[in-house]
């Protein structure tokens, strides 16, 4: 990666800084990237022509942003952002949603090209909560959606001389099922390219066009985003996460995808991270603490000014600026807490990942996370546990004045297990956890919450 940022430095400094980029200002979570247009024009492509889950044939399009007016030149060599939608790869179309335009009118502003495009989505059963369908069925949808962005990516490449396209400075900004779709360009192999798969739905690579072009790009940018495998992190490729620690959705952690028994394990952003800095790569982390699956959900906000978002947009300024200045070394992690300042990280108390501990110390041999179950789920109420080896846990519940409503023991497996709480042993309100290992009670605690919505 080291002659992509020299090469960056050298003919994109000069084209930013009449932007607004300075490369001497230090690196920080400000508005590096000026705005300087007010302006902007669309063009549409249409970059592939795919099967869909339903084998209908489906054409692909995208929507380009150019800062400025129509009239103007365009530049030859335009740094470009790729903005990638959630909606947890059903039918939803949300790449116009609020958030989507929020940062489309953001990057346009500061000279971006900004791409807006389709991916595949739906799956059998997709309809509902969990769906009906199978996992085979889920992440055949993922990897449709992979297969759509790669080809999205490749196309702009092809067509950068006449795009504008700057093809040594593309960017992907992702949320949600979004984030987990950029998420595989770290893969030179991926788990999920089986060979039942490619069979049937062909390779990631060549699908939908032919341009043979590679998939590389200059940096990446999740919120609420994860990954099938942490083996799949293979690529050196600048990562920059914004995540929830008590995202019910997806893990910040790792965990099932929405607590759904038929959808996806998935590593989160925290354990993206630890791989990142294991094999030595670029990569950020901004946990907000606290936060669920919508880290601006906390706010009334419907025009786009919410704290969390404002965050996100300053951090990703931040983000691209070290990458076209060439300052990748001053990567750092950062807590965010309810009003979107830093602090440090051990200052969280509720990241809803516990380590059992005896006096206040770990148990170095033991380990044992606890993750929220989904927000009112209605049917069920569950503690999800991560265990590293198979023992007896033993816990008590209080209610929120100091009242044992219930106890018991439950034997956990290696990995993720799942255990139910009976909702009519908890009070209305606050109810407190405590657990035990083998006699020997823990300090740690989660709080469950009884309430007439159901359960969180």
């Amino acid at each position: 990666m080291r002659p992509l940022f020299l090469s960056l430095s050298f003919f994109l400094v000069l084209f930013l800084k009449g932007q607004g980029l300075d490369c001497n200002l230090p690196a920080q979570s400000e508005y590096n990237l000026k705005e300087i247009y007010n302006t902007t024009f669309v063009d549409l492509i249409s970059f592939a022509e795919v099967k869909n889950y339903t084998g209908a044939s489906e054409v692909l399009k995208a929507k380009l942003n150019y800062p400025g007016f129509p009239s103007q030149p365009r530049p030859k060599k335009i740094p470009t952002i790729c903005l990638l939608h959630g909606g947890g790869f059903k039918s939803d179309d949300t790449k116009n949603s609020p958030l989507m335009v929020l940062f489309q009118d953001y990057f346009y502003k500061r000279g971006f090209l900004v791409v807006t495009a389709d991916y595949r989505q739906g799956w059998e059963g997709s309809k509902g909560f969990c769906g009906t369908g199978s996992l085979n069925d889920f992440e055949d949808a993922q990897y449709r959606a992979f297969q759509d962005t790669r080809a999205l990516v490749r196309y702009l490449k092809a067509k950068s001389n006449d795009l504008g396209v700057d093809t040594n400075a593309i960017f992907l900004l992702g949320t949600s099922a979004g984030g987990i779709n950029i998420l595989n360009f770290y893969a030179k192999e991926h788990s999920l390219e089986t060979p039942d798969r490619i069979s049937r739905l062909g390779r990631l690579d060549g699908n939908g066009n032919n341009y043979d072009y590679s998939i590389d790009v200059a940096g990446i940018i999740t919120a609420a985003g994860s990954i099938v495998d942490l083996s799949n992190i293979q690529k050196n490729i600048p990562l920059m996460m914004i995540h929830g620690t008590c995202d019910a959705a997806v893990p910040f952690g790792e965990g099932k995808l929405i607590d759904c028994p038929n959808l996806s394990y998935m590593f989160g952003s925290s354990r993206i991270n630890e791989k990142m800095k294991l094999l030595g790569f670029p990569s950020e982390l901004h946990s907000f603490c606290g936060f669920g699956h919508d880290i601006g959900s906390q706010f009334d906000d419907p025009n786009g000014t919410k704290p969390s978002y404002n965050y996100w947009k300053k951090a990703a300024s931040d983000f691209i600026y070290k990458i076209l200045c060439n300052k990748t070394a001053n990567f750092e992690d950062k807590l965010a807490n309810d009003f979107m300042q830093t602090s440090p990280a051990d200052s969280c108390t509720n990241l809803e990942f516990y380590q059992l501990c005896t006096k206040n110390k770990p148990i170095n041999e033991f380990k044992i996370g606890i993750f929220p179950s989904y927000i009112s789920t209605f049917d069920h109420t569950a503690i999800k546990v991560i265990s590293n080896e198979e023992t007896e846990i033993g816990y008590e519940i209080f209610d929120f004045y100091g009242i044992k409503k219930t106890n018991g023991t439950f034997k956990v497996s290696i990995g993720y297990n799942e255990i139910p709480l009976v909702l009519k042993n908890l009070g209305a309100g606050p109810n407190i956890v405590i657990f035990y290992k083998k006699g020997v009670k823990c300090f740690t605690q989660k709080i469950v919450v009884k309430s007439p919505l159901g359960t969180y």
